[in-house]
């Protein structure tokens, strides 16, 4: 038992940890990521869906998990509009729609 005290006393303090990610609300998508020279175009058009502006400086798509799916349920319902294909969110996990 002293033995695996101690090697959870030196697991690395990293911010990529698990516990951590599990208390924070927010979602980091790499599959929705946007070029940066694109982030004003894709937060205005985010807002237009109601879903505010979840994409960072960097391009990266930030924001929780519930607004991830109503923001993709939107895009596919305008892609679908316009007879394109639907987008898939290859970060999605158990119950997206995707």
């Amino acid at each position: 038992m002293r033995k695996f005290r101690r090697l959870l006393a030196n697991l690395p303090k990293s911010p990529l940890a698990a516990p951590r990610i599990a208390k924070s609300g927010t979602d980091i998508s790499r599959a929705l990521k946007v070029h940066p020279k694109q982030v004003a175009d894709a937060n205005k058009a985010a807002q237009s869906m109601g879903c505010g502006t979840p994409f960072r400086k960097d391009g990266m798509y930030v924001d929780t998990r519930a607004n991830k799916n109503r923001y993709l349920r939107e895009l596919n319902t305008r892609r679908a509009d316009q007879g394109e294909d639907r987008m898939v969110n290859f970060d999605g996990g158990f119950g997206d729609v995707t």
